[in-house]
């Protein structure tokens, strides 16, 4: 008899889901408390803090709008959400070994184009070569994890340059909002996983 299957394992998992949903609410806090005490002074450990924040932050808002279990019938295209959502990252590299400074603001790739390019590029394959679409849908995870990422990075730091290139201001929100945010979606998660068992 599968465990998992009886009303006693269905509410075990519920349990453990419940917890992890809790904890990553708790992470992103924790970690922008850290950041906020002056540890953040320094570039590494801003990052240090900013991108298990951001993972946090992606993981949440990836259980509340498509659930467990999407999440673990689909766990590549999970995967690909997750780690898009802080490799996007990497185009700080140039200001890390001192091709840009700090007070430049974050690069132009941190911006709906980038997510529209990602879009494009699926589509047009899904015309061009239809049969390829589903070996080309991780484009649209990676749109999602930029999306996600993007989320966080408008209310930390300068913002982000969002409608670039159709203008270069920085749009930003206030952190309360992200806070607010994250709070719904963790109750939109608990929601969704607060079913009731199925009949063992």
């Amino acid at each position: 008899m599968n465990v998992a299957a009886t009303p006693a394992g269905w509410a075990a998992q519920r349990t453990v889901r419940l917890g992890i949903i809790a904890s990553l609410l708790g992470v992103v806090a924790g970690l922008d408390m850290l950041a906020r005490s002056g540890l953040g002074h320094s570039l590494v450990l801003l990052a240090a803090l900013d991108e298990p924040a951001h993972l946090a932050t992606a993981a949440l808002l990836l259980v509340a709008v498509a659930g467990w279990a999407w999440c673990l019938d689909h766990p590549r295209a999970a995967a690909v959400v997750l780690v898009s959502s802080v490799a996007i990252d990497l185009d700080h590299v140039p200001m890390y070994v001192g091709l840009g400074r700090r007070g430049d603001g974050r690069p132009v790739t941190h911006s709906l184009a980038t997510v529209l390019l990602l879009v494009a590029l699926w589509c047009a394959v899904a015309v061009v070569r239809p049969a390829l679409r589903r070996h080309f849908a991780v484009l649209l995870g990676l749109a999602a994890g930029v999306c996600l990422h993007l989320v966080r990075d408008l209310a930390t730091g300068p913002g982000v340059r969002l409608w670039w290139p159709l203008s270069s201001s920085e749009l930003r929100i206030p952190y309360v909002g992200y806070a607010v945010l994250l709070v719904v979606a963790a109750g939109v998660a608990v929601w969704r996983e607060w079913s009731p068992a199925p009949a063992g």
